[in-house]
């Protein structure tokens, strides 16, 4: 059965940022359809082939959960303590 929980993109980009190594990626040509009848505005990311040399995007794949929550959860401690440092988890 799938999980049903809301997706948390802003907080992935910034722990993107931080902590790149937790993320499995890959560069893959991402377009915004501007034009399509039924797909105005969606994210489309080419995966059936490897990108070009010249491609400058990339795209998440996976993501380790545990080390992304622990992640979350120093920052907002730190917070709390009044730290600056929010990736002090190693």
């Amino acid at each position: 059965m799938p999980l049903r929980c809301s997706p948390i993109h802003d907080p992935c980009a910034v722990a993107y940022v931080i902590c790149p190594e937790i993320f499995t990626v890959r560069r893959a040509p991402v377009i915004i359809e501007t034009s399509g009848e039924h797909t105005t505005g969606m994210t489309v990311v080419d995966l059936r082939k490897p990108a070009p040399a010249d491609c400058l995007t990339q795209v998440g794949l996976d993501i380790d959960r545990e080390k992304f929550w622990q992640l979350i959860y120093s920052a907002l401690s730190n917070i709390q303590e009044g730290s600056v440092e929010a990736s002090k988890i190693y």
